[in-house]
């Protein structure tokens, strides 16, 4: 039944084609610093939350948000937070360096993330529950 349930339902699938997009644009607003590059990294790391907390809430509906994979999603968002200071007027003083840094955490974190949505989604395609 919990197969039936979700099986249609691919968690893989909330990591979009256009993620990488994304993280482009929050990149460009951190190297190119215009008010439009800016603002609009900013509204892409607004995309990046709502996509996370959208895989967060389907792996904690399917039983499988495990406490290790849980800490490193709060790890995530805490990078993630840095990033939206570093250009939302960047009250904390950081340097572009401890932004990029922390945007390269995001993108190779996000590549282990799509990693654990694909093999979770194969046990429901066809493996035990």
């Amino acid at each position: 039944m919990h197969r039936e349930k979700f099986g249609g339902k691919l968690i893989a699938d909330i990591f979009h084609s256009s993620t990488g997009y994304l993280f482009e644009k929050v990149a460009q607003g951190i190297h190119s610093p215009s008010h439009g590059n800016k603002s609009f990294g900013l509204s892409m790391v607004s995309s990046i939350e709502t996509m996370y907390a959208q895989f967060e809430s389907a792996m904690e509906e399917r039983g499988e948000l495990n406490e290790y994979t849980r800490y490193d999603l709060e790890e995530y968002k805490h990078a993630m937070s840095v990033v939206r200071e570093y250009l939302s007027g960047n009250p904390g003083h950081l340097v572009e360096t401890d932004a990029r840094i922390y945007l390269f955490y995001l993108r190779e974190q996000h590549n282990r993330f799509a990693k654990i949505a694909e093999e979770v989604d194969e046990e429901y395609k066809g493996g035990e529950v």
